[in-house]
């Protein structure tokens, strides 16, 4: 049983209607717009040819008809002569346009011969004829024909000594032409804005998360602008075969590495990532290789390069397409290339199918191609824009994540600290405490023993008391500042009453503490705590000690939302600060302030007293 594929009918409905597309005389008159030419061919392999060839008899008869408007002649650099009639009905000479879809040829020469037998040179167009800016923004070329009454046979001559050549003509008015060219000029401007949004996004996505797909992406564009620009422009570059011919390779190739990295080829499937990778390297080469060739005119090895490069490119293409679809369901990227894919590799399925000669050049091909380019451009910017956001709130939630990992790092550093710090002050209350303590009993228990009978050993034992009660103190106030106590404050202010008390009452001083009950919540550092309190500590004994006071004041309290006030004054005898040497006691002041962070102001005066204020920016210790 013969099974029928859709290529196979396609190729029957093309030969069945083959005869009713034959060669045959184009009427213009009055009403005419456009026409299609179905056109009768000749090859001329040899390229000796010329149009005084075709004035006789012999060669007249060897044109047969191409059965289609949409004539393709595969590689082959032969010069390929195509004749068509044209037959005026009205009595005055008619102008109409010839015009030839795309730019793909080296050269289209055009003669006329009209019914009294003159021929006239109508010139030529192509890669060969530099500086043709009337063709500019046009995808094609055309000739301004006059036709006068009666029939006109036109001879034309094509010729593409490298890469594949497809021909469709068409005669029009001028009304139509004009409106054909503009709806070609605003598809080509839609296709410009869409590219340079799609290179201004790949570039700022690019710059903001430096992934080099993007790159490629650029690099893909920009190579379909050269390719589309030179199909609308008359003179884009100065080696059109490389233009016309490489450019498509390029393009495969920065297409195979856009996709493999935006798919990650190599985690969906390792071997057809190595494939994609042969494959672009394969075309690269092949291009390094065409560009020599071409300069030299080696048509026919190129011919075989292209059939190979057609055939591959037509492979990669399906196989890029299928990959895509394999993947639907498990990677939300592939279903972003598949969607944007689809268009576009169908068309080229189509363009390919064109260069090798399978399918004639049917208009709709160069148009699909044109939209495919657009719905892929805009589907992958605006996956690029989903993708870009996607990326944003995950690193948003990753810099979140590891922020809040580096916090319990931190709080398990500061706890582990915090153990330390209280085992060391449980030692020291254990060990030296105890210690000390039994010195100064043991002092005690001398003194009393030895009941004034030794009166020198007196003193150094009463020195030996207070010396280890202070040791004491000064273990205490260790413990006690690195010991955790959210409620600091209040804490603090119980301890400088009772320090304050000690200290100052022996000297029969009187001491005044102005300090709210309810003071904020605090859990500060343990150098912070120390600080705070040693200048408390300091400045009480500087006052017990030198200041000969009668009274003095403790201030603790709020002064701002953020600010601790702690304000300490005495009417003491004071002294001039500019003719006293600070001591260790006020140095060791301003150096834990500034330690603090905390502004100390220091005001004294002979036979005023002294005031020490502190102020502290609470705000960063609040829990």
């Amino acid at each position: 049983m013969i099974r029928l594929t859709p290529l196979m009918l396609l190729h029957s409905l093309l030969l069945l209607c083959s005869p009713l597309l034959r060669a045959q005389s184009i009427v213009v008159d009055s009403n005419f717009e456009n026409a299609s030419i179905v056109p009768e061919v000749f090859r001329d392999a040899e390229r000796r040819c010329t149009m005084d060839s075709f004035l006789g008899p012999d060669r007249k008869n060897q044109f047969i008809s191409a059965g289609t408007p949409y004539v393709t002649f595969g590689a082959d650099p032969s010069n390929w002569w195509l004749r068509f009639s044209v037959h005026n009905a009205d009595t005055a000479a008619r102008v109409v346009l010839l015009s030839l879809n795309r730019k793909n040829f080296d050269a289209f020469h055009l003669w006329a011969l009209d019914a009294n037998g003159v021929v006239t040179d109508m010139g030529g167009v192509g890669a060969d004829y530099h500086s043709q800016p009337q063709f500019f923004l046009l995808n094609g070329y055309y000739f301004t024909l006059r036709i006068p009454p009666g029939y006109t046979t036109f001879y034309g001559c094509a010729v593409n000594r490298i890469g594949s050549m497809h021909l469709s003509m068409n005669l029009e008015s001028a009304e139509h032409f004009t409106v054909n060219n503009r709806i070609s000029v605003m598809l080509f401007g839609l296709f410009l804005g869409v590219i340079m949004v799609a290179m201004v996004f790949s570039l700022l996505f690019y710059q903001q998360l430096r992934d080099p797909v993007y790159l490629f992406y650029l690099m893909y564009v920009i190579n379909i602008l050269c390719r589309e620009a030179y199909n609308y422009s008359a003179d884009f570059s100065p080696a059109p075969v490389v233009q016309r011919n490489v450019t498509s390779l390029l393009l495969a190739t920065t297409f195979g590495l856009f996709f493999r990295h935006f798919l990650r080829l190599w985690e969906l499937a390792p071997f057809m990532d190595r494939m994609v990778k042969i494959y672009a390297s394969a075309i690269a080469v092949l291009g390094l290789i065409i560009m020599p060739l071409a300069h030299a005119r080696q048509g026919d090895i190129l011919k075989v390069i292209f059939m190979v490069t057609h055939l591959t490119n037509l492979f990669f293409t399906l196989l890029a397409l299928m990959i895509t679809l394999y993947f639907w369901r498990t990677s939300e990227r592939a279903r972003i290339t598949a969607i944007a894919y689809l268009p576009l590799a169908l068309g080229f399925v189509a363009i390919l199918l064109r260069n090798m000669n399978i399918i004639p050049n049917f208009p709709f091909i160069n148009h699909a191609v044109m939209v495919g380019f657009i719905i892929e451009v805009l589907v992958l910017t605006i996956g690029f824009s989903i993708a870009f956001r996607v990326t944003a709130k995950e690193k948003e939630h990753l810099i979140l994540q590891l922020t809040l990992e580096q916090q319990e790092k931190q709080l398990a550093i500061q706890t582990a600290e915090q153990q330390v710090k209280d085992r060391i002050a449980r030692d020291l209350h254990d060990d030296v405490a105890a210690s000390m303590a039994s010195i100064r009993i043991l002092s005690q228990v001398v003194r009393k023993k030895l009941n004034g009978q030794l009166l020198e050993v007196m003193p150094l034992l009463e020195q030996i008391g207070q010396s280890a009660q202070s040791s004491l103190d000064g273990i205490s106030d260790i413990i006690w500042a690195v010991k955790t106590n959210p409620d600091f404050l209040n804490d603090l202010a119980d301890r400088m009453r009772d320090y304050a008390g000690k200290t100052l009452e022996v000297r029969e001083i009187n001491y005044h503490f102005d300090i709210p009950r309810q003071l904020p919540m605090l859990n500060l550092p343990v150098d912070a705590r120390r600080n705070l309190y040693f200048i408390f500590k300091e400045t009480i004994n500087n006052a017990a000690k030198y200041s000969r006071c009668k009274q003095l004041n403790v201030t603790m309290k709020l002064a701002e939302p953020t600010k601790l006030l702690l304000r300490m004054e005495d009417d003491g005898c004071g002294f001039n600060p500019n003719d006293i040497k600070f001591g260790n006691g006020l140095l060791n002041i301003q150096k834990r302030a500034k330690d603090l962070g905390a502004d100390l102001h220091l005001s004294a005066a002979p036979g005023k007293g002294v005031l020490v204020q502190l102020t502290l920016n609470i705000n960063a210790y609040a829990p």
